[in-house]
């Protein structure tokens, strides 16, 4: 996407549209409706922003290419490379056709996606920074400054490329969360006997059977069996909990040694595991101070930096002054002075914020909830495995029934290993 590419804004002006939540680092969107909006309606207006939308669970969005098999970064590294190669010929002094000739292919490789962009933006009647680089680039070449139109290229398409990454990653987390819920579930019917089906069907009264050492496929009570079930996923719980008959469980946890027939309690979209994966989806939703200022900023600051570098360009040169001086200087103001920059940072740095902290077990829902940690001064954990490592130990013994110590110890673990006997043992040792 663009800096100034909204597609809500878009959206919204489509008859019956009275909602649109765009979350640009899952690549979702929610659009909600009186009725008179279809699929398609939807998708032909985000596609003439060269958008395209499938609906929600298409399996072609999960199998397209990652970051770098986009081709962005594919026209990227090859103008990238046509771009060193002219530029260590106009180092050893080579004639100037040969540096030339590479500067003008890193500008047609490098430039195949921008430029495809910045038309579609102008058909739009927008302005994005793909239309800046195609200005920009345009007036580099008039002004016979190969090399630097070049540069300027790559520059730019690497940003694309960086904002591509940090997307990615993004979406990685939400697709290792997802992959946490198993697609199918092992339904009993009414005569006993086991049907298997998409867990999106799964109905709240349901009976499923979860085998030894499988996922649960929803949260339900337990009907029958015992087990021990690893919730961290979840819950954040590092060690096992011990379930039977009318216990609690969750979607994505991992079932122990034992088998349990378990309760559907809850739709599939409203398990803990779909809630915690919708609060990830939205975190862009819950935008902070700095990127709501961003957004405000751009919509008026960029069309203005145009209109300036238009002035720098036309106006000096009617008293006496060069053209082409002028002309550079405008190029200068529109590359330098564009938001761009300014409403990039700050999406890119709160996903890149948010997803690193998702790979070391922490979720932050959103923009807003980041930039409250600024201010924090003291934080209060009330669950084990937080701060320690999740591994009790045992720190003291008390016996009330004049035990020695040695003979209590004794005792404690021929107990523990006749429950290890028939559960798995918890990380850690246990009195």
């Amino acid at each position: 996407m663009d800096c100034s590419a909204d597609l809500g804004e878009e959206l919204r002006r489509l008859p019956g549209v009275t909602a649109v939540e765009w979350s640009p680092s899952a690549s979702v969107v929610v659009v909600e409706h009186d009725g008179r909006v279809s699929q398609e309606a939807v998708r032909h207006e985000v596609g003439r922003s060269g958008i395209a939308l499938l609906p929600a669970g298409d399996e072609r969005a999960e199998k397209g290419p990652r970051w770098w098999g986009q081709p962005r970064f594919l026209t990227l590294g090859a103008a990238g490379a046509l771009f060193v190669v002219g530029f260590v010929l106009d180092a050893l002094d080579v004639a100037e056709v040969a540096p030339h000739g590479l500067y003008f292919a890193t500008i047609t490789v490098g430039g195949i996606e921008p430029a495809k962009s910045a038309w579609r933006a102008l058909r739009a009647r927008r302005l994005t920074i793909s239309t800046l680089l195609v200005v920009a680039v345009a007036g580099a070449i008039a002004l016979g400054v190969y090399e630097e139109a070049a540069l300027l290229t790559i520059i730019f398409s690497l940003g694309a490329v960086l904002e591509g990454y940090v997307s990615d990653r993004a979406r990685g987390s939400i697709r290792a969360l997802m992959a946490l819920a198993p697609p199918t579930a092992r339904r009993r019917g009414g005569d006993g006997s086991l049907e298997e089906v998409a867990v999106e069907l799964l109905e709240p009264g349901d009976v499923v059977l979860v085998r030894p050492g499988e996922r649960l496929p929803t949260d339900g009570v337990v009907v029958a069996g015992s087990s021990a079930v690893d919730q961290s996923a979840v819950t954040g719980e590092s060690i096992p909990v011990e379930v039977a008959a009318g216990a609690e469980v969750f979607g994505g946890t991992v079932n122990g040694v034992g088998a349990l027939e378990i309760r559907v309690t809850k739709e599939y979209a409203d398990t803990t595991l779909a809630r915690i994966i919708r609060q990830v989806e939205e975190a862009q939703s819950a935008r902070g101070s700095g990127q709501r200022f961003a957004d405000r900023f751009g919509a008026v600051y960029t069309p203005a930096m145009f209109g300036l570098a238009l002035l720098v360009a036309v106006v000096p040169p009617l008293a006496g002054p060069s053209a082409r001086e002028w002309i550079y200087r405008a190029l200068v103001v529109l590359v330098v002075s564009c938001s761009c920059g300014l409403i990039m940072s700050v999406p890119a740095a709160v996903v890149a914020a948010i997803s690193r902290a998702a790979r070391s077990g922490i979720l932050i829902k959103g923009g807003a909830y980041l930039e409250a940690l600024a201010t924090v001064r003291a934080v209060a954990f009330d669950k084990t495995g937080t701060l320690t490592q999740g591994r009790p130990e045992l720190t003291d013994l008390q016996s009330f029934d004049g035990l020695e110590r040695a003979e209590l110890l004794r005792r404690a673990s021929i107990r523990w290993r006749r429950r290890s006997s028939v559960q798995p043992k918890p990380k850690g040792s246990c009195c």
